[in-house]
């Protein structure tokens, strides 16, 4: 997984139940954007929420802009490593 501040990576966590022959993992991220990392997202305009236009960078550019349009993202199904992990840490597999 790419990281860059590393706080999705800080909210996984997990609980594991393990009753008889049965075992519940339940893995959860709780990072307001987890769910579109998880599961991505169709493409979509950006708009700004509290000025005029959008500042970013480009190639080292600085960037102005009304809108831009975001191609989608297809997503990265981090919490399934997420459940293989505990479950190798609880022996499970």
């Amino acid at each position: 997984m790419n990281v860059r501040s590393g706080h999705l990576r800080s909210t996984i966590g997990d609980h594991t139940r393990v009753a008889g022959p049965t075992v519940r993992t339940e893995v959860f991220a709780t990072a307001r954007y987890a769910k579109w990392v998880h599961d991505g997202t169709a493409p979509h305009t950006i708009v700004p929420r509290r000025a005029q236009v959008l500042r970013f960078e480009v190639g080292g550019h600085i960037v102005f802009a009304r809108r831009v349009q975001h191609p989608g993202y297809r997503g990265n199904a981090f919490l399934s490593s997420a459940v293989r992990d505990e479950m190798v840490r609880e022996n499970l597999l």
